[in-house]
């Protein structure tokens, strides 16, 4: 595999190879534990994980264990929820391994295009900063992660292939590819434009079959998944779901996202923009490299449909931007080497330096190489001494109880986020549902804050907690609002 990815490198060198790795390592280990800690899970991670430990313990996904999602990230997380028991550790150990991955795959992809060690070296360094950049990863399980690394995992099977013409790469190359949307639905756009320029690349017309058909089998395996599971019908309503979500009433304006783009990205590394937006135009100017440049810019562009796509406007909407982004500048580099037989080692070199130079103090992480212990409060602590108990937690921001506490929730969403009960059609319905469901079968305990969510404001019995629950405790966390816990006066 080693060979296969560096023999185009020029005076290939284990050693160095390694070096960019172990480097790769550091970087990434050092940024991604200032930002993500043991037990610290933000809400789309808490639910996620969440819906996941429901599927794995009765649960039927979009059926009683639901989140509009598509299931890639439930499925990802069930498994590390099989190797590792522990829940919490479980979460952690993906997220960490996810972006080590995705770091891995940067330097090899960058490396493979740049041709010099040292320059990407810098280069991924650079790379990866923006990779794990704290704003827009969370708790590192939001779903454009797993998409982009599938995209990443993909394009370095795709450089094996390539120097070693096997079809085995080929079709692990094209099953991560396929892979991709999985994850979220937005990808489909950027599997389509790798697909294309893949393909275009690939000359024996058997090989192109199988790569086809080897995108093809992700979707089978996953749709026949969910038929087997009884999920596959409440998952193509969670489609026609997601549609509706797409036309609120007051979408974010394009001109804002741009400008985030912009002031988090673009404005931090300019002078690199710049250094690229040279080499792009020398290469599109050239009949030799034309078309690929133009490709490649359709390929970031269609990355760039994923954050403006959405009515919202969250910082992990732009994450696979910021990633391939970096994957793109390194191939219009090579481009511009292929026309042109320059190379331009020690302006990237200083490019690099001077971009980390000017990277906003706002922006830098506080690096450090020590795994926090995670704080389990006192609600944790009576949770887990009450197995096989339900739970539901009417706080969206504190979802995580569930898997710290590792009980179900018995309504079909873990936390009540308020985009889903609107005064649309769907919203009045799902209204409907969840007070079916905790009214039916109430949870043997609540957490709260001083107040409630915004779909218990339209409970038909407005004292429904109140009436039924009574508060056994209470805890003030720190930069946060109080929080109650609530027993079921059944359960005296």
């Amino acid at each position: 595999m080693y060979k296969a990815l560096t023999s185009n490198i020029e005076k290939n060198d284990p050693f160095k190879f390694y070096f960019g790795l172990i480097a790769s390592f550091i970087v990434t280990t050092g940024i991604f534990l200032s930002y993500i800690h043991l037990g610290e899970l933000k809400t789309d991670g808490s639910i996620f994980s969440a819906v996941a430990l429901k599927d794995l313990n009765g649960g039927i996904l979009y059926v009683n264990a639901w989140e509009n999602k598509p299931p890639g990230i439930f499925y990802l997380i069930e498994l590390f929820f099989i190797i590792i028991p522990n829940p919490i550790y479980a979460v952690f150990v993906l997220a960490f391994i996810g972006f080590l991955t995705t770091s891995f795959c940067l330097y090899i992809l960058i490396l493979n295009n740049v041709k010099s060690y040292s320059a990407s070296i810098l280069f991924t360094s650079l790379a990866i900063f923006f990779t794990l950049f704290g704003n827009n990863i969370g708790d590192g399980l939001c779903t454009e992660i797993y998409g982009t690394l599938s995209i990443l995992i993909s394009m370095v099977f795709s450089i094996a292939y390539q120097n070693k013409l096997k079809n085995t790469y080929l079709i692990i190359s094209s099953i991560f590819l396929g892979l991709s949307f999985w994850f979220k639905e937005p990808f489909i756009f950027v599997f389509i434009t790798l697909y294309i320029i893949n393909i275009r690349s690939i000359k024996i017309n058997k090989s192109k079959i199988i790569y086809t058909l080897s995108a093809v089998l992700p979707s089978l395996f996953i749709i026949a998944l969910l038929y087997f599971q009884h999920s596959l019908e409440g998952y193509i309503d969670s489609i026609k779901y997601n549609f509706n979500y797409l036309n609120t009433d007051e979408p974010i304006a394009l001109k804002v996202k741009i400008n985030d783009l912009y002031t988090h990205l673009i404005h931090p590394i300019f002078t690199a923009v710049l250094f690229f937006i040279y080499l792009a135009f020398k290469t599109l100017l050239n009949k030799k490299t034309s078309s690929e440049t133009l490709y490649q810019f359709l390929f970031l562009l269609s990355t760039c449909v994923i954050f403006g796509l959405s009515p919202h406007n969250f910082g992990h909407y732009y994450y696979p931007t910021f990633t391939l982004i970096f994957v793109v500048f390194s191939k219009i580099y090579a481009l511009y080497f292929e026309a042109f037989n320059l190379k331009l080692k020690w302006p990237l070199i200083l490019i690099c330096l001077f971009s980390f130079y000017h990277i906003d103090e706002n922006q830098k992480p506080n690096w450090t190489f020590e795994i926090k212990p995670m704080a389990t409060d006192k609600f944790v602590k009576y949770l887990k001494g009450n197995k096989g108990k339900t739970l539901f937690v009417d706080y969206v921001v504190k979802g995580d109880y569930y898997i710290k506490s590792e009980l179900i929730y018995p309504s079909f969403l873990p936390v009540a986020l308020p985009i889903h009960f609107g005064e649309n059609t769907s919203g009045l319905e799902n209204r409907e549902r969840i007070w079916q469901e905790l009214s039916k079968n109430p949870p043997d305990f609540l957490i709260t804050t001083y107040t409630t969510s915004y779909f218990s404001w339209f409970l038909p019995d407005s004292k429904f907690y109140e009436n039924n629950y009574f508060k056994i405790d209470s805890i003030q966390p720190e930069n946060d609002n109080v929080l109650y816990l609530w027993k079921h006066k059944s359960n005296k």
